[in-house]
């Protein structure tokens, strides 16, 4: 499934294609990107294509509706960025009762893992930020989780201290439920927007 948006295009990923697997790792070999995700930059071109593939295939797996999408930026036909929707991953119970600091976002490989709760996401290249494409891409997700996966709320896990996609949230109308250690196995800042 594919989604338009004024200034964007998203499309699934095709961890075959070189041109996506290049732009991928263009974005997630970028530590800025992935500094309040995993922590880790992508190392190589392989490793991105090896999750790239993983992903897809998990998200087939599942067979539920969700994943992952590449943004297209119609202007320059460039892939700019990845936009989500999918199954928040649950915290272990220990560390959700315990003090130990939080770990890097990861995503989960074990569909047991698997909150009922959908989240949605955003993560763009460093040279797109600022011109409000993430707000555009979620408002895709957004209108497929309510609409297409009939969720009757959606959420959105930032950690704390990035600001950038904490704005975001505001612009999106979405409500700050507080921090939780409930997903990801990290202390996040959880927003939720209900379906009106």
């Amino acid at each position: 499934m594919t989604f338009e948006t004024p200034r964007l295009l998203l499309r699934p990923f095709d961890p075959y294609s070189q041109s996506d697997v290049e732009s991928a790792f263009a974005i997630y070999s970028d530590p800025r990107v992935v500094k309040f995700l995993s922590g880790i930059p992508t190392p190589d071109l392989k490793t991105q294509q090896e999750r790239m593939r993983e992903r897809a295939v998990f998200y087939a797996s599942l067979d539920n509706g969700t994943g992952n999408w590449a943004i297209i930026e119609k202007a320059t036909n460039s892939l700019i960025g990845a936009a989500l929707v999918k199954q928040l991953p649950l915290s272990s119970p220990e560390f959700v009762t315990s003090t130990q600091p939080s770990q890097g976002f990861q995503p989960s490989t074990n569909p047991a893992d698997l909150a009922a709760e959908h989240e949605i996401g955003w993560h763009l290249a460093p040279s797109r930020w600022g011109n409000g494409f993430a707000t555009e891409a979620a408002w895709a997700m957004i209108a497929y989780g309510f609409k297409h996966l009939n969720q009757p709320v959606l959420y959105a896990v930032v950690n704390p201290a990035n600001f950038a996609s904490i704005a975001v949230t505001r612009r999106l109308g979405m409500r700050h439920l507080g921090r939780t250690r409930e997903y990801y196995n990290a202390e996040v800042e959880l927003f939720e927007l209900l379906r009106k």
